[in-house]
């Protein structure tokens, strides 16, 4: 006889495959950038695909004029009836807002991406962006090659099989990753609230997350706050990664001490949350305490600091996080302090206040099974290359390398979601010039470029005094009352404080044992070596410095270089051996190698985004940056301490550079 839960079952793998069924990819070729002349890109081929109904493919013909050719893009969402979801990856910040002028309806965006919105008759049609379920480049797991010349407006034509093949292939691909997300997550929009809900599944926990409208309730990390709201680097417990130029800005050779080697973790993340307690629970799980216990999870503390705790500060005009603040009052999480104490990092210290939580777990019930399925699977994978020479096209092989790259960006991206503000999530439409608002507390502004008018949900408002609805009380200082359908919900910030806080205590117990460190970025170090020939102190085992290959949270060797120039955090250069220079500069896409010199003596450089910028009037912008070296001229609090401690106790070599 049939229960009720194999009913339920059955009806969810019906919903299921219907959504599977359901789903389409979009794709779209456009005229090459061209960051010189700072022209317009318009689409001139657009490939539709459905695993049922095939590919629907366009082409604009030399006669059609740019409206015409999106018009007929937008007629294949009215012809198809049935109500569908279309991915696009990188969608939100560039397929679709070629499109902006004929999305109607309420939109979903987070910072200038656009994660959701409705398409088609009566707007049956939901449009998203699949780089949320796919943080990565599809390259990373197959794209067809081909000469991006063929598509210049003069040879297009002649290759138009080819480039219309091309489009379909990533489309052929995208729709494998979609429906593998889909068979496995349901309808998650993003891979960080998929990944949540098995954390849910896997480990056992109270209360992870609840409703935090009305008063600000548990931990106190100020994250919400009125004074910082919407500043997610407001004062408090919550600090993201730690990157720092330890050695100041400069060029630095190996020479005779050995060349300089960037080390990195394995899944530092993950790795935290395997192997270190962290709250959950709700906010009666949570107490203030004058003194540090087994419980402790956040310490506030006054003390002398020698480079080791975090503190949010203006530094050149700017808010900013530094560990450059010698003295004053910190906030900090129980991780670091540990090592801070056990490395002697901090002195003349009073505690002011402490945060205890009753509920505390790792997660290695998510991470363990999940880090080792994938190192079996690189085994598989690696046995695949050896034996088959066409490797890349065998479908058990794909089959298992794109389970390998959906554990990694699963484990990778899990705990970010315990301390995203939904308040960031902003509540839009798109209409008409004559549409009325949809909702009250709306603003809006017009675009006649695209003849339509965005509207926004205005953002939660600050009571210093609210009444409560049921008791007629007085609330003193919290934000309004939502109502049930547009309520928020926040996860427990006080768990990804402590995750965070415990992997920049991992980078920092292996900056101390490290040999003349120049600079570090939250899972890696630059140094001439890493190592600690001393016993790990009791209850820092989570942090200790382990050099091994494959192992979770062991460091291990990525480059090995004789020259580094470092201009400043996410900003510096280095040269192998056979002289090719790599660069990492985040937000500065365009420097060169030659730019480094002119950087590190104070000069400014100009660059252009290669790719073109969508903005919500349709026009289109290549953004230009002016760039200049930010790091210090000399060496970093914490360089000075190791430096101190090493030459003291060790014997260690300072650094060299020129």
């Amino acid at each position: 006889m049939s229960t009720s839960k194999d009913r339920m079952r059955r009806q969810r793998s019906a919903a299921r495959q219907r959504r599977l069924d359901n789903t389409w990819v979009f794709d779209m070729e456009t005229d090459p950038f061209d960051n010189v002349a700072c022209t317009y890109v318009q689409p001139f081929c657009v490939v539709f695909f459905n695993h049922r109904h095939g590919a629907i493919r366009l082409w604009k013909e030399p006669e059609q004029s740019d409206d015409d050719f999106k018009a007929r893009i937008m007629e294949v969402f009215d012809e198809i009836k049935y109500p569908s979801t279309f991915y696009a990856h990188n969608g939100g910040k560039f397929d679709w807002m070629l499109l902006i002028k004929y999305i109607r309806g309420s939109i979903m965006r987070k910072g200038s991406s656009l994660m959701s919105a409705r398409a088609g008759a009566d707007e049956q049609h939901e449009i998203r962006d699949s780089l949320h379920i796919f943080p990565s480049k599809l390259a990373t797991f197959d794209k067809q090659k081909i000469e991006y010349s063929n598509m210049s407006k003069e040879n297009r034509e002649a290759h138009k099989r080819e480039i219309l093949d091309y489009c379909e292939s990533d489309c052929v691909n995208l729709l494998e990753l979609v429906k593998d997300f889909i068979e496995k997550n349901g309808n998650c929009i993003s891979i960080g609230q998929a990944a949540n809900k098995e954390i849910r599944k896997t480990c056992v926990y109270s209360r992870l997350s609840e409703h935090f409208d009305g008063v600000i309730r548990g931990v106190d990390t100020n994250y919400y706050h009125k004074d910082t709201y919407g500043r997610p680097n407001g004062k408090g417990y919550v600090f993201g990664g730690r990157v720092e130029c330890l050695q100041g800005r400069g060029v630095f050779y190996g020479g005779s001490l050995g060349d300089y080697t960037l080390f990195d973790v394995n899944s530092m993340y993950p790795d935290v949350m395997a192997h270190c307690q962290h709250p959950i629970g709700g906010v009666d799980t949570f107490h203030q305490r004058k003194d540090i216990s087994d419980a402790t999870c956040f310490v506030h503390l006054r003390c002398r600091n020698h480079g080791a705790l975090l503190q949010h500060a203006v530094v050149n005009g700017m808010l900013a996080t530094t560990a450059d603040i010698a003295h004053g009052d910190f906030r900090t999480t129980i991780h670091e302090y540990r090592v801070a104490v056990a490395c002697d990092l901090i002195s003349d210290v009073e505690i002011i206040s402490t945060i205890d939580c009753d509920k505390q777990t790792d997660f290695s019930a998510f991470v363990i099974p999940a880090y080792i399925r994938r190192a079996e699977l690189k085994v598989l994978l690696s046995a695949h290359e050896k034996s088959d020479p066409c490797y890349s096209e065998n479908p058990e092989y794909r089959r298992l390398n794109l389970e390998a790259l959906m554990i990694k960006l699963f484990l990778n991206n899990a705990y970010g979601k315990f301390v995203q503000n939904p308040r960031n999530f902003h509540r839009e439409w798109w209409l008409d010039e004559n549409d009325p608002a949809p909702e009250e507390d709306c603003t809006y502004t017009r675009y006649p470029m695209i003849g339509m008018k965005h509207w926004r949900k205005k953002k939660d408002l600050w009571d210093d005094e609210r009444t409560d609805p049921d008791t007629g009380r007085k609330i003193p200082g919290s934000y309004r009352l939502r109502g049930p359908r547009d309520q928020l919900r926040f996860h427990n910030s006080a768990t990804g404080a402590s995750i965070t806080g415990a992997a920049r205590a991992k980078l920092l117990y292996a900056l101390y044992h490290a040999v003349d460190p120049l600079y570090c970025d939250t899972d890696s170090i630059i140094c001439r070596s890493l190592g600690n020939s001393r016993e790990v102190p009791a209850g820092l085992e989570p942090y200790a410095v382990r050099i091994h290959g494959s192992e979770l949270g062991c460091w291990k060797p990525e480059k090995v270089f004789p020259k580094v120039e470092i201009a400043g955090k996410k900003l510096y250069c280095y040269t192998d051996k056979d002289l090719k220079a790599t660069i990492r500069s985040k937000g500065a896409a365009g420097l060169l190698p030659g730019d480094f010199p002119r950087l590190l003596r104070d000069e400014k450089v100009r660059t252009i985004a290669k790719g073109v910028t969508i903005m919500l009037d349709g026009s289109q912008i290549y953004q230009e940056r002016w760039i200049t070296a930010t790091a210090n001229d000399g060496p970093s609090l914490l360089r000075r301490r190791i430096d101190e401690c090493h030459n003291l106790h060790h014997g260690r070599p300072l650094a060299i550079s020129a």
